[in-house]
């Protein structure tokens, strides 16, 4: 619909349509509770066209325009806004009374059943569209029609004896590629110190993002977007505006193999102001597919203009491109399609000498500066005499794979692929002539993304082959889940991440690759679906030696969504502890380091950190990594930088990369997640007995200490100055730490060695202790460095305990929690940053109460036992809060064994600098070395 059209419809509505009193039981809003929030859930697509009810002393207003539903609820004093496209497919809400918000009720059902034999009768008798069983993780999921009311479902489920509990689910995070495609630009806004701090809460910023998913139906194809206001400052009224583009012959020259882009249509939609960090603004555009052609690619360039009609130099405050492939029956291309080109057994790989993350000597990897030799996976003995990781499985949980690509396809897995798009055939009829799906071939539509083939090929890309470069462990097992683009991405979540064991079976594989995140606008807590599937896949996959699952950080160090002060320029924005699921202790978090042996540019930090490996930077004047991508020209990474009129690298690379399949700019930490990735399959064909903690255990050992004289950073907030940054630490059982970079730079050849002494399941049983509560409420002085400190006492664990990670959980009550710091002190001294201050994740108004879970690895190998001290700081007057209460939870192992391994792999008489024994086979200047801290 075009803005002339809404406005009118707009003005017109609200002249001749009053808003109409209802009660908050006519209006149907249902209290319930979904996990341990309190939320009022709100009617659907059948609710009145406008009305005005409370309940639990909040004010609903409900207002129809056009095809527009809005609700507006109003609580202590504040409005909040949601939107939902009436058009589009039906979308239900819930406001949050503790948060504060709107959020989004999926169409999912989360039961627990006496019987799970009793799933497919439930289904059936309640007409929902599909469940699914999870008898390992003690529940299943239906999934309902969408237009069916999921309280009224929750209510009959409630009353079937079939059913021990039902609730309804809230849209996870949207979870997309850790991949940044160009640098984030800051400017400080305010001096750094002072009254400075305060001022920049007086301008709060709306940041505005756009998502997308698109649909065919004959004759028309749509495109589902969604805006959302990342920043902590209501937005304003913006146009969103849907271009879509040909790829089609050039028709003024006459080689019929000229393409060109031409714009084909255009269309306009207004978007309202949106809440800070709220639910997402929603709409449907349809475009006509008459007109497209078969055999063709076109493109959609997806913009956020500010204001209403915009000039052509209007401000553009978002932007994203996507599209897809016609085939000869004008059926958008959703399986990979082999071009003819193949590879040659024996042959050199072309751009192996450029793939600095396999082996650094100061080349530029086609960008225009050069690297600093040494700084990479230290991996050179693996490179001359393996293993490989041969037969090996690992699953990259991504967006898509091309599984035909030339470099991969010998990797394959044959038939271990899942495309959870094929799923949708099941229910949507009348798109079944638009698509080809093939359930075993996760191929990405979008030709404007060749994440998951990327992040495939730095993992397993063939050696010697003749073509492109080689993958860390070429010779695994590969397969592609396309969870990020699939419909229900809850349930291809938990499919992917090792809890199905059909369509697909994911029950098998040794290694996940998740090279994904949440945006951590906000702060959240790990779910109990979540917790119960990465404690399932640990404790049950590989035969119950536990399968890894290996996670990116997060590219948040830039982005500071809503304010942004010059001491975020050196401690960050957003910490790695803003994605929830980064806070388990069952999951790898890799850091990114770039050529010169610095942590990128945009990689986040932060406590939960286990290891870093190369992830580059952009690819212009410092390298990015070189991988595999979308096959040919007119797919892939660099694909976007094309469309905005700029070049890539390996773009005039024709006796490397002559038919555009590989790409030069990966990068984000989703480039350095599977570089570890990739390792661990080596030392998983070395030593297939390794625990998953063994495997931890020794990464952690072996990581290097990389950026060693990275110093810390102090700020004064009032008169008392407070150190922000901590340098290297050294914890009391002798592991060197970093914020920036966990343990360090992993270190391939170093690990390969320990592995291969190493004794299986030298940690001991893991263990997890209950919550040690605090013992009360303290405030935390405002604008104060010096902060306010409690101590908690630690007892009962056992005395030879070794931790292996440290879960804080707080409660706190602040309006701007942005302003805190949070630091947490062993018995033994040892201090961890677990909440930098400043952190964009907290840059939110008006909660009532902060419950969040952290988790720090600083104490790794250290006694739980004794006083653990708490200290909380305001560094930005204006705003007093307090500390309601804490606790902690430890999850540990005995070592003693595993210390007796690690001394195994040393000489008596020989040491490196900082007394840390040396490895027999290694130097102490070579891949093993970890100056000043020992081997435990």
């Amino acid at each position: 619909m075009r803005i002339r059209q809404r406005m009118a419809i707009a003005a017109w509505l609200a002249a001749v349509l009053p808003v109409i009193p209802v009660t908050a039981q006519e209006l149907r809003i249902r209290p319930m509770s979904i996990g341990e929030r309190s939320v009022l859930l709100l009617p659907g697509a059948d609710a009145p066209l406008s009305a005005d009810a409370a309940v639990a002393g909040v004010r609903f207003d409900l207002s129809t325009l056009g095809d527009l539903r809005i609700y507006r609820a109003t609580y202590a004093g504040q409005t909040y806004t949601a939107y939902a496209d009436l058009s589009g497919p039906p979308r239900r809400y819930a406001f949050d009374l503790a948060e504060r918000r709107f959020r989004v009720v999926t169409s999912t059902i989360r039961v627990e059943l006496y019987d799970f034999d009793q799933l497919d009768p439930i289904v059936l008798e309640h007409g929902a569209r599909s469940g699914k069983a999870y008898p390992e993780l003690g529940f299943a999921l239906i999934e309902l029609d969408p237009e069916t009311d999921p309280g009224d479902a929750v209510a009959q489920l409630d009353v079937d004896p079939r059913v021990a509990s039902a609730s309804v689910q809230f849209e996870r995070p949207l979870l997309e590629p850790m991949m940044v495609t160009a640098p984030s630009v800051q400017s400080p806004g305010v001096p750094n110190g002072g009254e400075a701090f305060t001022a920049a809460k007086e301008s709060l910023r709306s940041d505005l993002y756009v998502s997308f998913s698109l649909d065919m139906l004959e004759p028309e194809f749509t495109i589902d977007i969604a805006v959302r206001n990342l920043g902590a400052g209501r937005s304003g009224l913006a146009t969103f505006r849907a271009v879509l583009y040909g790829l089609v012959p050039d028709r003024s020259t006459p080689d019929p193999d000229d393409l060109t882009l031409t714009e084909i249509s255009t269309d306009d939609e207004l978007i309202f102001g949106l809440d800070a960090k709220g639910a997402p603004y929603e709409q449907r555009m349809a475009f006509s597919g008459e007109e497209l052609e078969a055999g063709h690619t076109y493109y959609v360039k997806l913009e956020v203009v500010d204001g209403i009609f915009p000039p052509d130099d209007a401000d553009v405050l978002a932007r994203r491109f996507t599209g897809f492939t016609l085939d000869s029956l004008k059926r958008v291309q959703h399986v990979c399609v082999e071009p003819g080109r193949g590879s040659v057994a024996g042959v050199p790989d072309p751009l192996l000498a450029q793939q600095w993350h396999l082996n650094n000597t100061g080349q530029s990897g086609y960008a225009d500066g050069r690297g600093v030799a040494g700084e990479d996976l230290r991996m050179q003995g693996v490179l001359r005499d393996g293993p490989t990781g041969e037969a090996v499985k690992v699953a990259v949980v991504d967006a898509g794979l091309e599984i035909c690509h030339p470099d991969l396809q010998a990797s394959v897995e044959a038939g271990a692929s899942f495309n959870f798009n094929a799923l949708l055939t099941q229910f949507s009829s009348a798109s079944l002539w638009a698509y080809r799906v093939e359930s075993t071939d996760p191929f990405n539509f979008d030709p404007t993304d060749g994440h998951g083939t990327a992040v495939a090929g730095l993992i397993a890309a063939q050696a010697d082959n003749g073509v492109g470069g080689r993958g860390v462990a070429p010779g695994v097992q590969l397969r592609g889940y396309n969870m990020l683009n699939a419909d229900n991405q809850l349930r291809a979540f938990i499919d992917s991440l090792g809890a199905s064991t059909f369509l697909p079976n994911s029950t098998d594989v040794d290694i996940f690759n998740m090279s994904f995140g949440g945006f951590g606008t906000r702060p959240s807590n790990p779910d109990l679906v979540e917790e119960q599937l990465f404690a399932n896949g640990s404790r049950r996959l590989r035969s119950g030696l536990g399968s890894l699952y290996v996670k990116s950080a997060g590219n948040g160090f830039n982005a500071c969504y809503s304010l942004v002060r010059a001491l975020n320029l050196q401690i960050g924005c957003m910490s790695s502890v803003a994605d929830a699921t980064n806070n388990l202790p069952y999951v790898i978090v890799v850091g990114a380091f770039n050529a010169d042996g610095k942590k990128s540019s945009y990689a986040s930090a932060g406590p939960n950190l286990w290891v870093s490996a190369p992830g580059g930077e952009y690819g212009t004047s410092e390298a990015a990594l070189l991988t595999t991508d979308a096959m040919g020209w007119s797919r892939g990474i660099p694909l976007n930088r094309r469309l905005r009129n700029r070049s890539a690298p390996l773009d005039d690379e024709m006796t490397v990369n002559p038919n555009g399949d590989y790409t030069g700019l990966m990068n984000g930490t989703s480039a350095a997640v599977p570089n570890v990735s990739g390792a661990i399959a080596v030392l998983l064909e070395a030593a297939p007995q390794l625990t998953w903690r063994d495997v931890k255990h020794i990464l952690a050992t072996t990581a290097r200490r990389i950026d060693p004289d990275i110093a810390a950073i102090e700020a004064t907030f009032g008169v008392n100055t407070r150190t922000v940054r901590l340098g290297w630490t050294e914890n009391a059982a002798g592991y060197a730490y970093h914020d920036w970079y966990g343990f360090g730079a992993l270190d391939l050849d170093a690990a390969l060695t320990l592995a291969r002494q190493y004794t299986p399941g030298a940690l001991g049983a893991f263990q997890q202790s209950g919550w040690f509560e605090s013992a009360g409420p303290i405030a935390i002085p405002d604008n104060d460095g010096m902060g306010a400190a409690q101590r908690l006492r630690v007892s009962g664990l056992a005395d030879d305990a070794n931790i292996e990670a440290v879960a804080l959980q707080i409660d706190t009550r602040h309006p701007f929690p942005n302003d805190l710091g949070i630091h947490l002190v062993s018995p033994q001294g040892t201090r961890s940053v677990v909440n930098q201050v400043f952190n964009e994740t907290l840059a939110v108004e008006d909660m009532d109460t902060l419950r969040w879970q952290l988790l720090s690895n600083a104490f790794y190998g250290e006694n739980p036992n004794g006083d653990w001290q708490i200290e909380v700081f305001d560094a930005a007057a204006g705003d007093t809060g307090r500390l309601h209460a804490w606790r902690l939870r430890f999850y540990y192992g005995n070592h003693a064994a595993a210390a007796e391994n690690d001394t195994d792999t040393t000489t008596d008489n020989m040491s490196c600098p900082g007394g840390r024994p040396r490895l027999q086979t290694d130097p102490c200047e070579g891949a093993a070395a970890a100056a000043s801290r020992r081997l435990r």
